[in-house]
């Protein structure tokens, strides 16, 4: 798999103390660029279009995928997700470092969007929840999908920092995030055993994407692999 190096200046990855204000810099200018709220559309509309932008990225109509979500990926999780699908695949698709880092951009927001609508957890609940587990019959839909789509992120997050750059710090940065994702893909499954109400769509895209995840791990590189060993994760084709 061929690797993009990142270039000094650029916008930089999306941890907390590195490369901040390369990130602010690039998500304003993001925030400039999809100016709907996503408030004034229903989710089952959301839903579709997020569908559809996919279908025309396979149709190899890249732009037309992009103008369909990218006004309102700045309010909706569902076009913001949508938007960082199609520019993951561009990135992927090409390991070039400015594709790579748009990205990471999308990415970022994205899942900073569905975190904020993620269920919150007090401190009181976030300490009982290690005694007695996580009370999951307390979801909402809204609630169960944005931790399916942050899930989604971190994912889609964690193989990008391993094109991004080679080096080892990287592969340790790739590795807690693609743990993180493995934790958390486990926990959309407890929803989908435990909340009857969770829905087709919920169901279809746990499953779906804790496929994806399967997947992409087991094409990246033996080393790689044995690097998520350590982790916890394991895996092979």
């Amino acid at each position: 798999m061929a690797t993009a190096q990142k270039k000094k200046g650029e916008v930089a990855s999306d941890d907390d103390s590195d490369g901040e204000q390369e990130f602010h810099d690039a998500e304003s200018s993001f925030a400039a660029t999809t100016t709907k709220a996503g408030a004034d559309m229903s989710t089952e509309q959301a839903v579709v279009e997020m569908y559809r932008a996919i279908d025309l990225f396979l149709e190899n109509k890249f732009v037309e995928a992009e103008e369909l979500v990218k006004p309102w990926a700045s309010g909706s999780m569902y076009h913001g997700l949508a938007l960082s699908v199609l520019t993951f695949l561009h990135a992927t698709l090409s390991a070039e470092t400015e594709s790579i880092d748009r990205a990471i951009v999308c990415l970022r927001h994205a899942r900073k969007l569905a975190n904020s609508k993620r269920k919150q957890q007090t401190t009181l609940k976030s300490v009982s929840s290690w005694f007695l587990g996580k009370d999951f019959g307390t979801f909402s839909r809204d609630e169960m999908e944005a931790e399916l789509i942050y899930t989604e992120c971190l994912m889609m997050r964690g193989v990008l920092t391993f094109l991004q750059d080679e080096g080892l710090v990287s592969f340790a940065r790739g590795g807690l995030r693609i743990r993180a994702c493995y934790k958390s893909y486990k926990e959309c499954f407890d929803l989908m055993d435990k909340v009857r109400s969770c829905g087709h769509e919920f169901t279809k895209g746990v499953k779906y994407g804790f496929g994806t995840f399967n997947l992409l791990m087991s094409l990246l590189p033996a080393r790689l692999l044995n690097l998520l060993e350590f982790i916890g994760y394991s895996g092979d084709q």
